[in-house]
């Protein structure tokens, strides 16, 4: 999933995707691209989402692992 900002907000979407490492659901958060603002700074120190970096290019992860520290 990747998640555009509109009017520097950023929308996250509830579909867990499945780590293909540990089968599981419950610790898999969107990784989110671009630069961050306030609201996303704290969703990133509270775990619900993992900060990808300001530039996005094709093929990069869009999920993650909290588990096992896996991009997919």
């Amino acid at each position: 999933m990747i998640t555009q900002p509109t009017n520097n907000q950023h929308q996250v979407s509830e579909i867990r995707k499945t780590c293909p490492a540990c089968r599981q659901s419950d610790q898999v958060i969107p990784i989110i691209y671009g630069y961050p603002g306030k609201a996303l700074m704290i969703k990133a120190d509270l775990g619900i989402v993992k900060l990808g970096g300001c530039c996005y290019e094709k093929g990069q992860p869009q999920w993650h692992c909290k588990r096992d520290s896996k991009a997919f």
